[in-house]
């Protein structure tokens, strides 16, 4: 696409002093993402982030904007000066030219059943250079990945913040539901399919909030709050003293959204969603049910994490989490595909339970045992495996991905430097605690 073509030119070049992100605009995890390492290459070159979008317009688009806000959230590296005029000359331009092309592309679709690629779809300004730096370049290398030194970018947080008219409302209104500045608080959020409407289509990705209450006890019982975070699609919790179930409440608006999670003392999520808007605002972040491992693993030192259980069909029996961390492409790439031989069974209360106490207890310190030392070294060592090294092909499957997704993933893989919960691991790393 032309338009991509010609901000990526700007990009990359190191004395033009602004870098433009068009974020995936349906999706709040890509959104967030993408934000996100747009501050960090700002930070690093030392310009500006610009956020680009095109004029909301539903009824003609056919999807809705996952969150608003965040294209107006404040950080020393996003350009404030004369934004209104940047923003609204930009959202003219890409409504002139997406537009048409997604009418184009919704056409397309209902005639011959397919549309036209993403990038025809929306604007994807910014995503070729987020991940590879300054130079283009045809072909992955790691010297390309080491350079850009991800793990000291990540290490060092980057202050992101909502307006300070958001942030009194907000602050006004968490007052209303109970929650005063000498409490604490605990963002949860367990994704269900309602809201993407995938229940058949990706259950994997999915759990069931009732498993979580054990664990919700457990901050209640050490004076916190615990805030729900969701939409009302989801199914309600039970009344339970110092929890607010925010998706039903009438205080639930996009700009709460952001305010809950930048405020919150620890995040509990997945692997969707807004998880990466916790990412975004430096958030301790406790990931349950995850579902893959080598792209998505908790991401800054103090962060704990547990994996689905999986089960093999044809070796009738659950794997290890260290079979997991060694296995073929199909059970690496489980966030776009999900190996027929396999079924995910989600965390139980207990293991739940289990992780946050363990989390609880060691809030401010960041050690690590020598078994979850052991499992981060497995799970790199078999990354590397899978992209090879230097200038060897990389394996078939990663080499069929655009090289700006290889980058992207690439970046996660050894600078990913949280770990799994050390009970957890002692009953399943060398052998599937359900197996007994």
């Amino acid at each position: 696409m032309f338009v991509d073509r010609f901000f990526n030119f700007l990009n990359r070049r190191k004395r033009f002093p602004y870098i433009f992100v068009s974020p995936l605009l349906y999706a709040i995890g890509n959104c967030a993402e993408e934000i996100y390492f747009g501050l960090l290459k700002a930070r690093k070159e030392n310009k500006k982030l610009i956020i680009l979008r095109p004029y909301y317009t539903p009824f003609i688009l056919g999807y809705r904007i996952c969150n608003k806000e965040l294209f107006n959230i404040r950080s020393v590296y996003c350009n404030i000066r004369f934004r209104i005029i940047i923003e609204h000359f930009f959202k003219m331009l890409f409504s002139l030219i997406f537009i048409p092309l997604r009418i184009l592309s919704l056409a397309k679709k209902t005639i011959w059943g397919n549309m036209l690629p993403i990038e025809y779809n929306f604007p994807r300004v910014g995503f070729e250079t987020l991940w590879q730096g300054s130079n283009r370049e045809h072909k992955f290398h790691w010297r390309t990945v080491r350079l850009l030194k991800w793990k000291n970018q990540f290490e060092s947080p980057i202050k992101v913040s909502i307006t300070e008219k958001r942030h009194k409302r907000a602050r006004d209104e968490l007052a209303e539901l109970g929650v005063t500045d000498d409490d604490w608080f605990v963002c949860l959020h367990v994704r269900e399919g309602g809201f993407r409407k995938d229940h058949v289509r990706r259950p994997y990705r999915n759990a069931d909030i009732y498993n979580y209450l054990p664990a919700i006890n457990e901050i209640v019982d050490q004076g916190g709050w615990v805030i729900r975070m969701g939409d009302s699609t989801m199914k309600p919790l039970p009344a339970i003293r110092r929890v607010i179930d925010y998706p039903f409440t009438p205080y639930k608006s996009e700009w709460m959204d952001l305010y809950l999670i930048k405020e919150c003392r620890f995040y509990i999520g997945c692997q969707s969603g807004i998880y990466d808007a916790a990412v975004l605002f430096n958030k301790r972040i406790l990931l349950v049910n995850m579902y893959n491992w080598t792209f998505g693993y908790p991401l800054r030192k103090g962060d704990l994490g547990i994996i689905k259980h999986v089960y093999s069909k044809r070796r009738k029996r659950y794997l290890s989490v260290k079979e997991l961390f060694v296995g073929p492409w199909d059970l690496q790439n489980t966030a776009a595909y999900l190996g027929e031989d396999y079924e995910m069974i989600e965390n139980q209360p207990e293991e739940i339970r289990e992780l946050t106490v363990e989390f609880l207890d060691k809030q401010s310190r960041s050690d690590y045992s020598d078994l979850q030392a052991e499992a981060n070294k497995v799970r790199i060592k078999h990354s590397y495996m899978l992209f090879s090294s230097g200038d060897q092909p990389l394996g078939e499957n990663i080499r069929d991905m655009p090289l700006a997704q290889q980058y992207r993933y690439a970046s996660r893989i050894e600078t990913s430097m949280g770990v799994l919960g050390q009970k957890f691991l002692e009953k399943n790393w060398e052998t599937n605690s359900n197996n007994i």
